[in-house]
């Protein structure tokens, strides 16, 4: 979307349950909407990165390793690549798993696909 300013935003359309998903599927969202709408400004740093820290509200650190996760990263590659050890990758896992409403990582790899965009840029 390009404003009268000259500003670029993206819209991104993430549904809030897929067709087929058993109640309280992949979202914890108590309505009846279907999809979730984000703006965000093209230019800022982590387009993708931001709309999933904003919208379940992600530390610095579970970013990281939702990021890589998501990538298809083993836990240990994970740890390796951020440096720190496995065991603080699976305690930030479960912080995910609890804010995002999901429960193993393939769903947290899907979840980052609806988001429309690379978590890292």
């Amino acid at each position: 979307m390009l404003h009268d300013d000259g500003r670029l935003s993206a819209l991104h359309v993430m549904p809030l349950a897929l067709p087929g998903t058993p109640a309280g599927g992949a979202q914890r969202l108590e309505s009846r909407a279907l999809c979730a709408l984000f703006l965000s400004d093209c230019r800022a740093p982590s387009g993708a990165a931001a709309v999933a820290a904003s919208a379940f509200g992600l530390t610095a650190a579970e970013m990281q390793v939702f990021s890589h996760i998501a990538s298809g990263m083993t836990v240990s590659a994970a740890a390796e690549a951020i440096g720190i050890r496995p065991s603080t990758v699976r305690t930030h896992l479960l912080r995910l798993f609890n804010k995002t409403g999901t429960h193993r990582q393939v769903d947290l790899a899907l979840l980052a696909d609806r988001l429309g965009g690379p978590l890292r840029e």
